[in-house]
């Protein structure tokens, strides 16, 4: 009984981190992009980790950020707004 416990405790647990190690390296390649001044490539990279989750707050400020580097700034305002909800 104790290990099938384990087992499905298990299964239940490893996609979690799979997903949530996904948008992190996402939003950390991003991190390195804007770092460098690459934008675009910024702006790609937290649109991927949008991909896995739409309501990143991580994703969606940063998002804004490149967007207003790129002078974007209706697009960056949106970002900007939408992590603003996600925030409430």
């Amino acid at each position: 009984m104790r290990l099938l416990f384990l087992f499905i405790s298990v299964v239940l647990f490893i996609p979690s981190l799979t997903f949530a190690g996904s948008i992190s390296s996402f939003l950390d390649a991003g991190n390195a992009a804007y770092e460098l001044g690459e934008y675009e490539e910024a702006l790609h990279k937290y649109q991927e980790a949008l991909t896995k989750d739409e309501m990143s707050y991580p994703a969606l400020f940063n998002k804004g950020n490149s967007l207003y580097k790129l002078e974007r700034y209706d697009d960056a305002l949106s970002a900007y707004e939408k992590a603003l909800h996600n925030t409430e």
